[in-house]
């Protein structure tokens, strides 16, 4: 079964149809081979019938012919002498057709020959009689001739009886010859019912083994690599599904490996960069307030450039190591009863000194409604979505938050009146490292990764994400989390 797998799948599907064909072909050639010879048979039984019924036309008009002159006075009632002769000259035809019918079969036409020899010698007798009788003579005048007409029609009678007995008894052969064709036929056609049935499920065993069982590997395969389980053992076989296997297994060594060095630089990342990062920015802070020295305007302005910089690359490093904790499943969360407004005012705090630097109001509009969720992580949203709003609104412009009933769950809206995001941007934007334009990055400030963690979180509660947005017009980012049962 090993070297079956190193058939390509266009060679499989070749063989899955070939060789039912070729049997099924097998299986017509044999039929059409019994069936033309149980149509000879019944060609030769009609044959035969044909020259015994012949034979006997053959003995009546001679028997008829002789008895029509076994007294020569009926030869000159009116009309006599035409039947008869209608009936003398179909003597020879007969034995001329007979001889046509029987020119395969040697021995017959031989036999044949013989009736024909005293056919003759019986066709002159009757000849010399019938001109006898025209010249008027008597019954005692043709009596000579009669004893030989009599001898002759006695060889005659017993010669076609015989002749036509020997053509009876091949009668007797043909119905049992065409039921052995039949039953031929009906062997054949039994066999060649039972052998497609055998090799349509050796067929089937086999493609399964090689091609149906090892895609389902295949397809286990790719299960166990999107929940990061180990893979099956690698499939036998140089064919496609062979080679497919063997590159996947290599796709997901190459995956197993950019993840090992994915997460070691993440760890290095949290470690090695944000630890003096920090630490620099708590110095900066320090010299900044004068703490360690008094420095000159320029020199503030440079320090304090310098920690909001420093501030951005931990704000940076903080969201990447809390996006790859989400993807991976690790982020702890707990989820309890929370009320809306006290989440949405804490959330309005920590973006006040944001908004009033760009000059941007933002209205809550009491809620009584009551969520499943973490609460940590619903401030998190929410300080992302109305920090975005903040950035994108014009100034003096009003950002509002609000919650409406949904049934089984609650939406909460965050709504600007900025620049909107077109349509072809609506899902992109909740992709890693998107932007709605490729200035924003600079000069808003933006890493692109607020609005994915955004999305996580929100999934993770089981909930869903997304924005309406009409150009000019502003847009509405929206999600929707569970209500607290009541």
């Amino acid at each position: 079964m090993r070297n079956n797998f190193n058939l390509n799948l266009s060679q499989k599907a070749f063989l899955l149809i070939a060789v039912p064909l070729v049997a099924e072909l097998l299986v017509l050639g044999c039929l059409a081979n019994a069936l033309a010879g149980a149509e000879q048979e019944i060609r030769k039984e009609r044959h035969a019938r044909s020259v015994v019924m012949e034979s006997n036309i053959l003995l009546n008009n001679f028997l008829d012919c002789s008895i029509y002159l076994y007294e020569v006075g009926r030869l000159r009632k009116p009309g006599a002498i035409e039947q008869f002769d209608r009936m003398f000259e179909q003597i020879p035809l007969r034995i001329r057709s007979l001889k046509i019918a029987l020119r395969d079969s040697p021995n017959q036409v031989q036999a044949l020959e013989r009736i024909e020899l005293v056919s003759g010698e019986a066709v002159g007798l009757l000849g010399q009689v019938r001109k006898m009788a025209l010249e008027g003579a008597g019954v005692a005048d043709v009596q000579d001739l009669r004893a030989q007409l009599s001898n002759k029609a006695t060889v005659m009678v017993a010669a076609l009886r015989k002749f036509a007995r020997q053509q009876e008894q091949a009668l007797v052969v043909m119905p049992e010859r065409e039921a052995e064709a039949r039953f031929r036929i009906v062997q054949i056609l039994s066999t060649g019912v039972f052998l497609s049935v055998l090799i349509a499920v050796l067929l089937a065993i086999t493609f399964n083994r090689t091609t149906t069982r090892r895609m389902s590997v295949l397809m286990d395969n790719t299960r166990r690599l999107a929940h990061g389980q180990k893979l099956n053992p690698m499939l036998a076989g140089q064919d496609e599904i062979g080679q497919l296997d063997q590159v996947f297994h290599e796709m997901a060594r190459a995956l197993a490996d950019a993840s090992r060095r994915k997460a070691e630089l993440m760890s290095m990342v949290s470690h090695d960069l944000r630890t003096p990062l920090t630490s620099m920015q708590g110095s900066m802070t320090l010299l900044a307030a004068g703490i360690m020295g008094e420095l000159t305007p320029k020199a503030v302005n440079e320090v304090s450039r310098a920690e909001r910089n420093a501030t951005r690359l931990i704000n940076l490093i903080n969201d990447l190591l809390d996006i790859e904790k989400l993807e991976a499943g690790q982020m702890d969360m707990v989820v309890a009863d929370i009320m809306l407004q006290p989440v949405f005012e804490e959330s309005l705090e920590s973006v006040a000194q944001f908004a009033s630097s760009h000059s941007v109001k933002v209205d809550i509009e009491p809620t009584g409604l009551q969520v499943l969720a973490d609460h940590n992580r619903l401030i998190q949203v929410l300080i992302n979505l109305m920090s975005n709003a903040i950035k994108f609104s014009p100034e003096g412009e009003t950002v509002r938050l609000l919650a409406k009933d949904d049934g089984k769950m609650v939406e909460i809206q965050v709504v600007d009146r900025g620049r909107g995001v077109p349509e072809s941007h609506r899902e992109a934007i909740f992709e890693r490292f998107k932007q709605v334009e490729a200035t924003d990055a600079t000069e808003k400030k933006g890493t692109g990764l607020g609005l994915p963690i955004c999305k996580l979180i929100v999934e993770s509660h089981g909930g869903t994400i997304g924005v309406t947005s009409e150009a000019g017009s502003g847009s509405t980012f929206w999600f929707k989390i569970p209500k607290c049962p009541s």
